[in-house]
């Protein structure tokens, strides 16, 4: 026996390689692995995955005072594809608001990162040609990030002293984290994507 009680021909043939650990601890080894990389992996994609389905993709509820368009980096000073889609949501829910003989606000939001023109301004400019009434906009164009969007437009909302029913425009894979954020803002919020 060596000192800790371990044969000698047990070492020697542990060190030439002989000795193998027992299939089931390989088979355990192995499910434990497994399982650690799955939840490493699958899970913050599953998380988003069920974020992004279970937004909310009902009919707005009528009756709203203010729809909030959230920014989106320009291509070029150009609106592109992606904020384009948030517009023209707004510009239709704004145009359905009004069919039902209400008079919302429309909130472009979003600032200039890096200079030149700000989002908001981009974002106004597609609205009106989409044939929001300029008397209808409220631009916000000082936020740099989504918890400054919904921080400054409801300041900007509240400042009359009422609480205003909101609707915001994002995109789907951004609405949860949205809603989130605009209700930390003091906003009654639905969010759509």
């Amino acid at each position: 026996m060596i000192d800790g009680g371990v044969a000698p021909e047990r070492v020697a043939r542990v060190a030439r390689g002989r000795l193998r650990p027992a299939p089931v601890a390989d088979a355990v080894a192995a499910l434990v692995l497994a399982a650690l990389l799955l939840t490493a992996v699958v899970g913050p994609l599953a998380g988003l995955l069920a974020r992004t389905a279970l937004s909310p993709r009902t009919a707005v509820r009528p009756g709203v005072d203010a729809i909030v368009v959230l920014g989106s980096t320009l291509d070029g000073g150009r609106v592109p594809a992606l904020l384009a889609n948030r517009l023209d949501r707004a510009a239709a829910l704004h145009r359905a608001e009004v069919a039902r003989g209400g008079s919302p606000r429309v909130v472009p939001t979003g600032g200039a990162p890096a200079g030149g023109p700000t989002e908001a301004s981009a974002m106004e400019a597609h609205l009106r040609r989409a044939g929001v009434p300029a008397s209808h906009l409220v631009v916000e164009d000082r936020a740099r990030t989504t918890r400054e969007n919904l921080a400054l437009t409801a300041a900007l909302l509240h400042r009359d002293g009422a609480a205003p029913r909101v609707v915001v425009v994002t995109s789907d894979h951004h609405a949860w984290r949205t809603g989130e954020l605009a209700r930390r803002s003091g906003l009654d919020v639905q969010v759509v994507g």
